[in-house]
């Protein structure tokens, strides 16, 4: 729900941005939910479907792909 998305998120400092894939939109709101919580929303982007396709959208670069 968003745990990993957030501890990356944390960890990379001020200027980390995080992208989270997530297919299901029960769990995407859940995510949304809990990274508000911690004031993380503004680092982390939940981006809901299915992985292959969404990631083909993404523009990138990116550092690193989990």
């Amino acid at each position: 729900m968003g745990y990993s998305a957030a501890l990356m998120a944390d960890a990379g400092g001020p200027g980390c941005g995080v992208d989270t894939v997530e297919s299901d939109s029960v769990h995407a709101d859940m995510a949304e939910s809990e990274l508000a919580k911690p004031g993380l929303a503004e680092k982390v982007s939940v981006l809901r479907g299915d992985a292959k396709d969404v990631l083909r959208r993404l523009p990138g670069p990116y550092d690193a792909v989990l």
